[in-house]
């Protein structure tokens, strides 16, 4: 079994898991990937 450091570290999972948030909101912003708001 691998261990996941965001499961080890809850400073490190509240700054990916706010990292992958804005992504999410503004992924369809970056660059010529096609890809809608959806």
């Amino acid at each position: 079994m691998n261990i996941i450091p965001c499961g080890k570290n809850e400073a490190l999972k509240v700054k990916v898991d706010s990292f992958a948030e804005a992504l999410r909101v503004e992924a369809h912003r970056l660059g010529t990937h096609g890809m809608d708001e959806r």
